[in-house]
């Protein structure tokens, strides 16, 4: 198998995919195609989230009640959601825009803008009594496997008011754009 060695993380049918599709496609006309959406005007819109992984390795039982105590061995943050696909489509297209809706505080904004690509263009709005969405997940540091997560999020709906100022916007730049992408992501 041609990508066994570079690619031994993938599945198998995944190698035999890119073994099929490299003797259909000559790797420069990959290159080609790759090229041609260089300019194409992409909008992504829908949940923004905050993926936090903190690494945890067991050390015992309390001694005072019945839980598990795990010491932090390493702790993780990064974009998911429409965040994770706006930079990778970003890799692609020179033009990507996304629109989504973070905490009022916005208290992650910082982290967010740090994360993003900067060739991406981000249009915000804050839902009231909310925070940005994170999913923060616990880890076992030894075999890597989730064992408890913890998510902070609203599932309120936006406010009418809100929803009004979402759709003014997405009504004054929706058709500057060639591909609009819209994201939901389950718990």
């Amino acid at each position: 198998n041609k990508y066994k060695g570079e690619f031994n993380n993938l599945s198998l049918e995944t190698q035999n995919f890119l073994n099929r599709t490299s003797k259909k496609n000559k790797y420069k006309t990959i290159l080609e195609d790759l090229k041609k959406i260089k300019n194409v005007k992409v909008l992504i819109i829908g949940e923004l989230i905050i993926d936090q992984y903190i690494e945890a390795e067991p050390i015992g039982k309390s001694g005072k009640e019945n839980f598990l105590v795990h010491k932090k061995m390493k702790d993780l943050s990064f974009l998911g959601g429409t965040g994770y696909l706006a930079n990778l489509i970003s890799n692609f297209s020179n033009n990507v825009e996304l629109v989504s809706f973070i905490g009022e505080k916005k208290d992650k904004l910082g982290f967010i803008k740090k994360n993003l690509s900067k060739k991406i263009k981000f249009k915000f709005f804050t839902k009231n009594n909310s925070t940005t969405f994170t999913k923060l997940r616990y880890l076992d540091n030894y075999r890597k496997i989730k064992f408890n997560g913890i998510y902070d999020i609203n599932d309120d709906l936006i406010s009418n008011t809100e929803n009004q100022q979402f759709l003014n916007y997405l009504k004054k730049v929706v058709n500057k754009y060639d591909l609009i992408l819209l994201a939901d992501y389950e718990k």
